[in-house]
């Protein structure tokens, strides 16, 4: 909550927001040692999301995929911090609410 979304209107949205509920993510590990940017396949669970109106933030840009429930991620290019977050946010069938999740990748190899 900095910068240009630290108004309360934006901190009220964001704390509103309900969790996309997940069956599955390849890989479970935050840990990124092999590929880079990293891949991550999201299995979801049926929920009040409208999953064909997601949407994918990353540093950068994400490319990404969705098929029925299934979500794949991969950034455009190379991570390059210690931390990234790939997050997914959609909105609710009705409209009304916004749905969220976010995969923390952590790179071992770059001091903090």
């Amino acid at each position: 909550m900095a910068g240009p979304y630290s108004k309360i209107e934006g901190f009220i949205e964001k704390a509103n927001m309900k969790a996309l509920r997940i069956k599955s993510k390849k890989p479970e590990s935050p840990l990124l040692e092999n590929h880079n940017p990293p891949t991550l396949i999201i299995e979801f669970d049926s929920t009040g999301a409208d999953l064909s109106r997601y949407n994918c933030f990353t540093t950068g840009e994400c490319q990404s995929t969705i098929s029925g429930y299934t979500l794949t991620i991969k950034a455009k290019n190379n991570l390059s911090n210690r931390r990234t977050l790939y997050k997914i946010t959609a909105p609710g069938k009705e409209g009304k609410e916004w749905y969220w999740f976010s995969h923390l990748w952590i790179q071992p190899s770059i001091e903090e």
